[in-house]
């Protein structure tokens, strides 16, 4: 699954890329990605299991840095 930067920032997501980077243990996560639409109101939601860092790739244009990530189980609600 590949992640552009949106509207929101998480410092919790830049602590995990740092350490995936770094080797360091933390670097397999559960992960809940939340949607929402236009009032604010989640509308979906997905759990990654046992995600793990890829790919990063950042640019110059705002918003467009992606993080490619793996995991083992998707759950979708």
């Amino acid at each position: 699954m590949t992640l552009v930067r949106g509207a929101t920032h998480s410092s919790a997501v830049d602590r995990w890329v740092d350490d995936a980077t770094a080797g360091r243990e933390g670097r397999f996560k559960d992960v809940t990605i939340e949607v929402f639409d236009y009032q604010d109101n989640a509308v979906k939601q997905y759990q990654l299991r046992g995600a793990f860092v890829e790919r990063i790739a950042y640019s110059n244009a705002p918003g467009a840095d992606a993080l490619t990530v793996k995991f083992f189980t998707l759950v979708l609600s």
